[in-house]
C-alpha cells in the first residue's frame, strides 16, 4: 500500500494545497482523508512535527545556555528581548519546522507511523488495571525475596568472615 502525501515547495501552500486536494478526494475535514485503504491524518502530522520541533528548541537552548557558562560566554540579551541562546534555538526550530514540512519522506513516514497507531488495539481499562497490578505485585514480591536473600548472605558473612575472635 503506496501513501500519497501532499507536498509543495513553501510551508504555508503546502497546507493549503493538501486541503483542496483532500476535498477533492472526498474529505469531510482537513483533519483526516480517507482515499481507499488509506487514511491521511495532516493535522496530527503537522502537530507531531512543531511538538518534536518544540523538544529540539528546548533542548538546543540548555545545551547552549550550559555551553555559554561553561566557556565564560556571556549570554546577552539582545534588543531587550531575549538571550542569544534562546533565539538562536528558537531560529533553528523554525528553520527545522519549515525543512521537516518540505521533506516528502519525512511526512510520509510520520503519516504512516500515526497510520500503525491508530490500528493499534489498546487495552480496556480492566486490562490495563489486571496487567499493571500484576506487575506491581510481581516487582514488590520480588524486592522482598532479594531483600530476604540480601539478609541472610549479609549475616553470614557477617557470621564468618567477619568474626573478631
Amino acid at each position: 500500500m503506496r501513501l500519497r502525501v501532499f507536498a509543495c515547495r513553501n510551508v504555508t501552500p503546502c497546507l493549503h494545497k493538501c486541503a483542496k486536494q483532500a476535498n477533492a478526494i472526498g474529505a469531510s475535514s482537513f483533519g483526516s482523508v480517507r482515499s481507499g485503504d488509506t487514511v491521511f491524518y495532516y493535522r496530527y502530522v503537522v502537530l507531531l512535527v512543531a511538538v518534536i520541533d518544540i523538544f529540539v528548541g528546548v533542548t538546543l537552548r540548555a545545551g547552549l545556555t550550559s555551553g555559554f557558562a561553561q566557556f565564560g560566554v556571556p549570554d546577552d540579551l539582545v534588543l531587550g528581548l531575549a538571550n542569544v541562546s534562546t533565539l538562536t534555538s528558537a531560529g533553528v526550530s523554525v528553520v527545522a519546522f519549515a525543512v521537516a514540512l518540505r521533506s516528502v519522506s519525512l511526512l510520509t513516514f510520520l503519516d504512516e507511523v500515526l497510520a500503525e497507531v491508530m490500528r493499534v488495539t489498546w487495552p480496556t481499562r480492566d486490562e490495563a488495571v489486571r496487567a499493571a497490578s500484576t506487575v506491581i505485585l510481581t516487582a514488590s514480591f520480588m524486592a522482598v525475596v532479594i531483600s530476604l536473600y540480601d539478609l541472610v548472605w549479609k549475616n553470614l558473612a557477617d557470621m564468618f568472615l567477619f568474626n573478631p575472635s
